[in-house]
């Protein structure tokens, strides 16, 4: 058309693209440019005649193209008929699609399953076609994928009456060949990253998947590699598993991941295609460990159990077929009762507890088994050594993701850890364990640096710390469910005390000088950043019974004793400056007291003062950290009750040493002639100031009216002590006086003593 209306404006020429139009130069009829589309098609089609009749005939003729109907489809898939114009492709997609999860949906089969085996035959017979599919059932096909291999599934399970599994897994073969991989690839992943594929269709899904991906080119694959393995990393294991179909599941995973590592007899260079598929390959299957492990082996708490009974073997798997049955012997964690005589009470070892609802042994032993496979051949895959991998686990960011979706983060290695220690499993991963021969030392490093990322990972929604004793709960195991999250603090603290711990101790007997220094090559695994980590581990997670958690506190406070005076200092004057959980603080306090006081005790009189001025130069370190700054004495009863009694002992300690170590703590002429002094008064001067202001802040408060969220605390607090009815709520604000009230005894006691000790 030569109209400069419509070129100025940019329009679609539409006169020009329909043979009989009007022409748009100086015709009246050629209608306005501002009318729409419809109306402009229209006038198209009718041949320039712009009479409303001729119009309306048009417009009508235009809209009588064929119905979407399911049939319509299966003749187009068919190559019986072939689309027309104005026939829209994507309306026919979904009516198939739509009719295909309806026939899915049904119980009952029926008329769905018959449409549903029309849909399929009809696309079998379009793929088929000679010389060459049809172009339409070779377009929209793959995008029925997820539809066509839940089919496969469901019918495989005789949940029709018309059996469609047979032509639907003959479909999906036959889709993988005769389509483009590409576009199969592409909405294959997208059906398994979604949530509506069953779990057996997820099975056969990823097994699909494996032979489309094999289906492209060499020199292509790894592309699609780099984004097909982090979606499945991100989607690919779900809670909804059912136990049965977890070892199965687990398997295809690992046949997907290791039907593309290469062949790697020459040496290549580390950009070539083969040597970035091996590492993208190994990082996938070692980072299905953090979602597979809590799925495999769940958990729900930490206790004591009777070493060799039927309880504290509960959680073990039973051995595989071929495999002796392991010898009950006590864990070397094994602990006794506190106070009772050797022999009087029967040893006990630290043990996960595993939920009610959680699978049978024989379904845990065989995803187990699975899971040790795919970790085993995740490790075997890995372009550096397993060694020193494990011995270089980072520490300085333990809870990072190694850097990328791709990129082997210390939580995955942690696990591979874990996964040696637990029963059974280390002869299910050789060859790919750490070497029998390696020293203590070294394998202390590798434990210990585990145990510090397993108990930094903190769950996304901790519970409230109990009052001990572990709840009971009979969840089945959920997404979201209670026995569902990972709990790799508890897992932590267990292998600690299970293994670690033990270990330091045979490390220690074997090479003393490991202990010696808190760095170097015999001692890499920072002890006072991990034992800080487990001791808040231990104060602030719950459903860890008492007596498991004062045995743990035993264990890391034993373990701390294994260093030198010197390092073991260093270690609690960090945890001191840098830990803000008040009983953490309180008890390494007392360990301190412990410690320095036996030192002092067995110094001599004759020795020389400068070892007893090393010792009094700590005290007065361990006090001014404890005791200066804001403090606040409701928050930090155990802090100042155990620095408090550091200050008494000292001022109750006879001459020669009480005296030269109450000479640096007095104000006045005794404290100018020792440089470093402490002024003891001053600092108990505050702590008496923050005590009067928190009592008249006790005084001043009133109650609100309703019921608040401090009586909820009282009132549960009440039930928890096993109090009922109208006396369950426990009086805060008087628990609060009496530990304020003690404080203030304790500080007057202090006075005291010493100004007794200066006459």
């Amino acid at each position: 058309g030569d109209s400069d209306s419509d070129n100025a404006r940019g329009e679609l020429d539409l006169p020009g693209l329909f043979p009989g139009a009007a022409s748009a130069a100086g015709d009246d009829d050629a209608g306005s440019p501002h009318e729409s589309p419809h109306v402009a098609l229209a006038r198209a089609a009718a041949g320039g005649r712009t009479s409303a009749p001729a119009l309306q005939a048009a417009a009508e003729g235009m809209e009588a193209s064929p119905l979407a109907t399911l049939e319509r489809f299966a003749l187009l898939a068919e190559g019986i008929v072939e689309l027309v114009r104005g026939e829209d492709s994507l309306e026919l997609l979904a009516l198939a699609r739509a009719t295909a999860q309806s026939a899915l949906g049904s119980v009952d089969g029926g008329e769905g399953a018959t449409a549903l085996l029309r849909l399929i035959r009809s696309l079998t017979t379009g793929l088929n076609a000679k010389p060459k599919p049809v172009t339409f059932a070779k377009e929209q096909a793959p995008e029925l994928i997820g539809e066509l291999i839940t089919a496969a599934c469901d019918a495989a399970d005789g949940e029709t009456e018309i059996c469609v599994g047979v032509d639907a897994r003959q479909l999906v073969e036959l889709l993988v060949v005769k389509c483009r991989p590409q576009e199969v690839y592409t909405f294959l992943l997208e059906a398994l990253c979604g949530s509506d594929l069953l779990p057996a269709a997820r099975v056969r899904g990823v097994d699909v998947l494996r032979t489309t991906l094999l289906a492209m080119q060499d020199s292509k694959r790894h592309m699609f590699l780099g984004s097909c393995f982090p979606a499945l990393l991100k989607r690919s294991l779900v809670a909804t598993i059912s136990a049965e179909l977890m070892p199965t599941y687990i398997d295809a995973l690992r046949n997907f991941a290791v039907a593309f590592v290469p062949d790697m007899e020459e040496d290549i260079a580390e950009t070539d295609p083969a040597t970035i598929v091996m590492s993208m390959v190994s990082v996938f299957l070692l980072k299905l460990l953090p979602q597979a492990l809590p799925l495999v082996a769940p958990i729900e708490g930490l206790e004591l159990a009777l070493c060799g009974s039927a309880d504290a073997d509960a959680g073990c798997p039973t051995p595989l077929q071929g495999e002796s049955e392991p010898k009950k012997v006590c864990s070397p964690s094994g602990i006794r009762r506190p106070g009772s005589a050797s022999g009087s009470s029967p040893a006990k070892s630290l043990r996960l507890r595993r939920p009610c609802g959680a699978a049978s042994a024989a379904d845990a032993d065989a995803a187990l088994t699975a899971l040790c496979t795919l970790a085993r051949d995740g490790a075997a895959a890995s372009s550096r050594g397993l060694l020193p991998l494990l011995e270089e686990i980072e520490l300085g960011d333990p809870t990072g993701d190694g850097g990328g979706d791709l990129e082997l983060s210390p939580l995955c290695l942690s696990l591979f850890v874990l996964l040696t220690e637990m029963p059974l499993c280390w002869h299910r991963l050789q060859p790919q364990v750490l070497p029998v021969m390696l020293s203590p030392a070294r394998r202390l490093n590798v434990l210990m640096r585990s145990c510090y990322v397993l108990v930094s990972h903190t769950d996304d929604a901790p519970d409230v710390v109990n009052l001990g004793e572990a709840c009971t709960n009979t969840g089945s195991g959920s997404a979201g469910g209670f026995a569902a999250r990972p709990r790799w603090v508890h897992r932590g603290l267990e292998l600690f005390g299970r293994c670690a711990g033990p270990m330091l101790h045979l490390a220690a007997a074997h090479n003393q000088k490991a202990f010696q220094s808190l760095s170097g090559p015999l001692c890499r695994w920072h002890p006072q950043r991990t034992f800080q980590a487990l001791l808040e581990a231990l104060a602030s997670t719950g459903d860890i019974e008492r007596e498991a958690r004062g045995a743990l506190f035993c264990a890391v406070r034993d373990a701390m004793q294994r260093f030198a005076w010197p390092c073991r200092f260093e270690m609690y004057r960090n945890i001191v400056k840098k830990c803000r959980v008040d009983s953490i603080i309180g008890a390494v306090v007392t360990m301190f007291k412990d410690d320095w006081w036996s030192i002092v005790q067995a110094m001599s009189p004759d020795e020389d003062r400068k070892d007893l001025a090393e010792e009094r130069a700590r005290l007065i370190e361990i006090l001014k950290a404890t005791l200066s700054g804001d403090v606040q004495i409701v928050d930090g009863m155990d802090t100042l009750t155990a620095s408090l009694n550091i200050a008494r002992l000292v001022a109750l300690a006879r001459a020669p040493a009480g005296a030269f170590l109450r000479a640096s703590l007095r104000t006045g002429i005794g404290a100018v002639a020792n440089a470093g002094a402490l002024d003891l008064d001053a600092l108990l001067r505050g702590v008496s100031q923050q005590i009067d202001f928190e009592l008249r802040l006790l005084d001043t408060s009133t109650g609100v009216g309703g019921e608040g969220l401090a009586d909820l605390a009282a009132r549960a607090m009440g039930e928890a002590l096993g109090r009922s009815g109208e006396e369950a709520a426990v009086d805060l604000q008087a628990m609060k006086r009496d530990r304020i009230t003690m404080v203030a005894h304790l500080v007057a006691r202090v006075r005291e003593v010493f100004a007794a000790a200066e006459t």
